[in-house]
């Protein structure tokens, strides 16, 4: 995660633009991100897939999955998919009044994106053992 300094108001944030001053220009502070890289290090959350629900259909849905985050969160809805290339996962979505898509979450980076979808998969592949 790359750490940005406004320079109006001083304020540290991940984002391009401040949200403090509304849009102050934000600096990239090269100082501080090894310190950053160390919390997130520190604070790595434990990823467990608490359940797998196979999908027995004809179309590209395999399976949806629930996953713990730590010992404090369950994120729901996680969607396991037979693409073209092969089994992918897909991350919780929702649909708007207008009937476009958008994800319930995000990871933070692609380690984590990778940590994920490789527990999923892995909690996939088990359960077809079965």
């Amino acid at each position: 995660m790359e750490l940005y300094t406004c320079e109006e108001c001083g304020k540290d944030s991940p984002n391009i633009k401040c949200n403090q001053c509304e849009g102050g220009d934000m600096k990239n502070n090269k100082d501080n991100q090894a310190v950053i890289n160390q919390i997130m290090h520190v604070r790595r959350v434990e990823i467990e897939v608490v359940d797998i629900r196979r999908v027995v259909s004809d179309g590209s849905l395999k399976a949806l999955a629930d996953v713990m985050f730590g010992d404090s969160i369950i994120v729901k809805g996680f969607s396991v998919l037979m693409g073209k290339r092969g089994i992918f996962v897909a991350m919780p979505r929702k649909a708007t009044k207008d009937g476009k898509w958008f994800d319930m979450i995000a990871p933070v980076n692609d380690e984590v994106k990778v940590e994920i979808e490789t527990k999923i998969i892995e909690a996939y592949k088990d359960e077809v053992i079965k």
